[in-house]
Formats: C-alpha cells, structure tokens, sequence
C-alpha cells in the first residue's frame, strides 16, 4: 500500500462464463505493518452496493489444521511483464510449517507464486484459508512462503495496535523491544 492512505481495490464479479473487474475506490488503509508486510484495508461499501456486488466470504482454516504434506493452491493475479494474469491459481504441497526469516515464521509450499500472487490466499482442499501468499524465494524455483492463519488472525485481532497515523503518515505504531 505504500505510504497512500486510500486504495484502489479491484473486485473480480461473474457475469455469465467470464469475469468482470470492478473498481472500487476510496478504500481505507486502517492498520499495517511492515514486519509482517501486510494491510488491513476498509472496502467503500457504499461503492460496492451501489455497483451490486454481493461479497462472500472464505472460510479461515483452524490453527493447526494444516501439515507438511498437505495440498494448498496459492490464488492471485500475477505479472508477466506488463500483462496481468487473472485469476490464476497455483497447486502445491506444504513444505513446512515453520520457517522463520527475521522473527516472522511462515509456512513454506510448492505452489507457483510471482509479484502480483502477494496478500491472495493460500487455500487448503476444502477451500479454507490457510495462509496469506507473502514471499518467494528469488533464484529457487517452487519455494514460496505464506503468513500462517494463527499470524493473520493476530494481526486483526490486535489492529488497533498497527493503526495508521493519519496525521504523521510515517505508518503504523510499532512497538520496539527493550534494550
């Protein structure tokens, strides 16, 4: 999100057998966190009723649902080059459960992601949310990396605490350790 403190959100809505984009301006930014790398942003629902999108919902996963093994389908809209590829969806196994780079662990898969699969969901076989889609490995291929559900549901419960400042836009309250 930058340091923007409105958004653009894209919505994909079915018409018939294709897929028509929706947008949606004025979203809030409402709490992020760069340790994380993730937003929380407020969708304008007035726009999204006065265009008639009706919003579903995933299912979230329960902590500890998941193990190495089990299938996952990572779910975004990649780049190539200057073409974006909708609705694209990605099968892959999880590697591990806990792989920690700088004090953040994240599930490790198999899944294909690219720049553009970032804050999509990482689905297990009953359509559940297991993840958020966050990393990739740079000169590996198949080493991808997403914030557990457990981290995600922290995130949402304690957002008050990644509030954004809008007066100083500098970014979130971040609590430093003690030295």
């Amino acid at each position: 999100v930058g340091s923007e403190l409105f958004q653009t959100v894209t919505i994909f809505v079915k018409s018939g057998a294709q897929w028509e984009k929706k947008r949606i301006d004025n979203c809030k930014v409402e709490a992020l966190t760069d340790l994380y790398d993730i937003a929380l942003v407020r969708l304008n629902m007035d726009e999204v009723r006065k265009q008639g999108i009706v919003l579903e919902p995933l299912a979230v996963a329960r902590t500890a649902s998941l193990e190495a093994g089990d299938s996952v389908y990572a779910v975004g809209n990649p780049g190539m080059g200057g073409m974006v590829l909708d609705h694209t969806i990605s099968e892959g196994i999880v590697s591990s459960l806990a792989r920690n780079f700088n004090d953040v662990v994240y599930l490790q898969t198999t899944a294909a992601v690219n720049p553009g699969n970032s804050g999509g969901p990482l689905i297990n076989d009953r359509g559940e949310v297991v993840g958020l889609v966050t990393l990739k490995a740079i000169f590996q291929e198949g080493v991808a990396f997403a914030l557990p559900v457990d981290q995600l549901r922290f995130f949402l419960t304690n957002s008050r605490a990644f509030a954004v400042q809008e007066a100083a836009r500098s970014g979130a309250f971040r609590y430093h350790r003690p030295q």
